[in-house]
């Protein structure tokens, strides 16, 4: 279900349609990621939704984005999402008390473009169609990279 849908937020004024968990234009090749992913109430209606990433990827770079999709009247949809960024690593995901939780990490100040080590504790909630940001706390620099954890970009 969550490879053919229609995906918000990704391009400004239009939802982009995944068939079999991809798009792609002229600009850009779109993918879901099938890990990590989270499930939970996300809305509080006591009905199992989902968060999922999402790889873009363009002539110039790589971006992640954060989706997060609901059931709501027996439809599945996605109501919001967001840009993680270019190089993003996500090592942790899980939906707590209705709030969408990662752990990621991301690029900083010193770091190479394509080497994160800035460890971020993130946390959004769900206000109808759209995630803000409730939590940002950062966990710390890394003084090696990880072996591929989680989604690497």
């Amino acid at each position: 279900m969550l490879q053919s849908l229609d995906y918000v937020d990704i391009e400004k004024g239009r939802a982009l349609s995944l068939i079999d968990g991809r798009y792609s234009d002229e600009r850009r090749v779109l993918r879901l990621l099938a890990t990590p992913m989270a499930q939970g109430d996300l809305d509080g209606d006591g009905t199992r939704d989902a968060v999922v990433l999402l790889e873009e990827r363009n002539a110039d770079t790589t971006i992640l984005h954060l989706s997060a999709v609901v059931q709501r009247a027996g439809r599945v949809r996605n109501m919001a999402s967001i840009k993680l960024g270019d190089h993003a690593q996500v090592t942790a995901m899980a939906i707590e008390n209705g709030m969408i939780v990662l752990t990621l990490l991301t690029t900083g100040e010193s770091d190479a473009a394509a080497e994160p080590r800035q460890r971020l504790l993130l946390g959004w909630k769900l206000a109808g169609s759209e995630l803000l940001l409730m939590r940002r706390e950062p966990k710390g620099r890394l003084t090696e990279l990880p072996p591929a954890a989680g989604a690497r970009h």
